[in-house]
């Protein structure tokens, strides 16, 4: 761009413009790098649709019969030096607290230790863990969350809430003990069988 021939204050206007111009530019690929940088660390591997389970009737049916023959799995107790993390992995208000302390007190109740995931495929599935008159709602993932529960002499159950797609399916896990749960539907509950 020839700016010899204009006045001296038209060629100045002219050359802030132009360095406002190559700001905007890097700005935009900084920007742009940014964006290519986040994409790789939380999606480059992940597709943005949940693809959901995807099991033949039959590995539905030999999951389904490997529970009906499966062991009472064995819960782990929770230690007193845990018990701030276990009243924390409840996501109790403090009320709750307070009662669940006093029922350990006692001798009614005694925590134990969980595990559960999404064995299949992380697909959005949601179950409800109902043990010892305690409720907590869990969103799986192929990520391990360890949850402490109360027991009694009631039953330990999981309840579907919701199904990503292809049946809701989870393995429960507590002191060595594995157990793959049926594939259950909404609102199907499923007792575990416990020992402790």
């Amino acid at each position: 761009m020839e700016m010899q021939g204009l006045p001296k204050h038209r060629r100045v206007e002219q050359e802030e413009q132009k360095k406002r111009g190559m700001v905007g530019v890097a700005v935009l690929g900084v920007l742009a790098l940014v964006g290519v940088a986040v994409w790789f660390v939380f999606g480059a591997d992940k597709n943005t649709a949940l693809k959901p389970d995807v099991l033949t009737g039959e590995e539905i049916r030999l999951r389904q019969e490997a529970f009906e023959q499966s062991a009472a799995i064995q819960l782990e107790p929770v230690k007193k030096t845990d018990l701030f993390k276990a009243f924390t992995s409840m996501k109790l208000r403090q009320r709750d607290v307070q009662k669940l302390e006093a029922d350990m007190q006692d001798g009614s109740v005694w925590l134990a230790w969980i595990t559960v995931w999404d064995d299949v495929a992380e697909d959005g599935d949601v179950i409800k863990i109902d043990a010892g008159g305690f409720t907590r709602v869990v969103a799986l993932s192929g990520a391990k969350q360890s949850i402490a529960i109360p027991v009694n002499h009631g039953s330990v159950a999981i309840v579907g809430i919701e199904d990503g797609g292809g049946g809701i399916t989870t393995t429960i896990s507590s002191n060595g003990s594995i157990l793959r749960v049926p594939v259950i539907a909404e609102g199907q509950r499923v007792v575990i069988p416990t020992a402790g």
